[in-house]
Parts: structure tokens; sequence; C-alpha cells
């Protein structure tokens, strides 16, 4: 999940965000690493354009979610 979220953060956000942002792919796995344990609580500078915020905010639901998933599949197998 993170993997693909940072290729669409590399991608996307030289289109959307111009010259300005000349992100690598690895300041973009930084980015989509953050935002899926949502770490990245304010919005940084990469994530000015809205079509970006949305997509960081989906991608912390989803790492919320999964994370939650795993722990209560880890605490059921232990349990038994």
């Amino acid at each position: 999940m993170i993997g693909i979220f940072s290729i669409f953060y590399w991608a996307v956000g030289d289109y959307l965000l111009g010259n300005e942002s000349n992100m690598t792919i690895l300041e973009a796995g930084t980015a989509s690493f953050g935002s899926f344990v949502t770490l990245f609580l304010q919005p940084n500078s990469f994530f000015n354009a809205s079509a970006l915020k949305l997509s960081a905010q989906i991608e912390g639901f989803i790492g919320v979610f999964s994370v939650s998933l795993f722990v209560y599949t880890l605490t059921r197998s232990v349990h038994r």
C-alpha cells in the first residue's frame, strides 16, 4: 500500500505542484509512510494540492484500519 501511494505521490505531485516539487521517489516514500501511519498530522509543503491532501487522508484511514485489524488478529491468535 505504501509503495502504491508513494508512486502516486511521486508521479502526480510533480504534475500538480509543477517544478516546485522536484520530489525523489525516496522522499515520496517517506511522505507515504508518514501518511500511512498518520505521523503527518499537519500538512507539509508537499500536500498543498487538494488531491494530494485527499489521498493522504485516504491512506491514513487505510493505515489505521490495517493496523487495528492486525492488532485484533494478533490478539485473537495469542488468546487461543
